[in-house]
């Protein structure tokens, strides 16, 4: 079973309003301390059978949002660009702080059958998102 993750580093508090794979609802209404991780285990699907993900957080009365599939995904996924989440894999995702008006998204991974962690240089942002 694997894991996925989500490390908070921005600094203040956040909420995950919104954590989706594969257009599954994982996660919503968790919130996050400053320096703390939300752990949860996820064995939905395989990660050769990842499609996409959706995150969408709010920190400070603003949300964020990102919107990553299989092919805009973390560009250093990996030897064979394989690492995504999935019941063979741990995935931890890092906010690791603003860039602008964006937050920065990282991600760090391991097979279930290796304890340490490899991080992927490529970063994501979730971008504010306009009230409705």
């Amino acid at each position: 079973m694997g894991q996925l993750n989500v490390t908070n580093v921005v600094g203040v508090e956040v909420e995950i309003d919104s954590l989706e794979i594969n257009n599954r609802n994982i996660c919503n209404g968790k919130n996050i301390a400053a320096g703390s991780t939300y752990f949860d285990n996820y064995d939905a699907t395989t990660a050769n059978q990842f499609k996409g993900m959706t995150l969408t957080i709010d920190c400070k009365g603003q949300d964020y949002k990102v919107d990553l599939n299989r092919d805009h995904w973390f560009g250093d996924n990996g030897e064979n660009n394989e690492c995504y989440p999935g019941s063979d894999f741990n995935v931890n995702l890092i906010l690791m702080g603003f860039d602008g008006a964006d937050i920065v998204l990282m991600q760090a991974y391991s097979r279930i059958s290796n304890s340490s962690f490899n991080y992927c240089k490529d970063t994501k942002k979730l971008q504010p998102v306009s009230p409705a």
